[in-house]
Order: structure tokens, then C-alpha cells, then sequence
């Protein structure tokens, strides 16, 4: 949960952007890697995207393209939500 001072800090800021193709792909794939094995650390971020990266290297265009859809579904609701928006 998001500490009250990050929350001031957002509104502060303004609206994040957009997520890109990547980040919803990542966000979707997450839940269903293996978990780690007994005894050892739970994996770094860094380690995850890695994971994931291969993923999305070994996926048909058609897959990213639907990802990339998606992507662009939530640019423009992202852009009726915060018009005048700029990164």
C-alpha cells in the first residue's frame, strides 16, 4: 500500500502515463510464473523481466500485436481522462 507521502507526491505530479504494450504484458504474465522453489528468495524485479522478456521474444506477432492494441485502448482512455496531457 502507497505511503501518504508518495500519494501527496502523485497528486503533486499529475497522472502517470499510459502503460505501453510491455507493461501490460509483464502485469499479465507475472501471476503465472512458477514459484520459486522451497528454501530460496523470492526473485528480484529484475530477474522477472528478464523471465518475461524471453516470453515476449518467443511470442507470434499476433499476440504482441493484440497487446499493442490493448496498449493503445489504454492511451486513449488515459487521453479522455487527463486532456492536455504531456509527458
Amino acid at each position: 500500500m502507497p505511503s501518504s507521502a508518495h500519494l501527496a507526491y502523485a497528486r503533486k505530479k499529475g497522472p502517470g502515463r499510459p502503460p505501453n504494450a510491455w507493461i501490460i504484458y509483464r502485469k499479465t504474465k507475472l501471476p503465472t510464473l512458477p514459484p520459486v522453489a522451497p528454501g530460496q528468495s523470492r526473485r528480484c524485479q529484475a530477474e522477472v523481466s528478464r523471465i518475461i522478456s524471453k516470453m515476449w521474444r518467443e511470442e507470434p506477432d499476433h499476440v504482441k500485436a493484440e497487446y499493442e492494441r490493448m496498449a493503445e485502448e489504454q492511451k486513449a482512455l488515459h487521453l479522455r481522462m487527463n486532456p492536455g496531457y504531456k509527458f
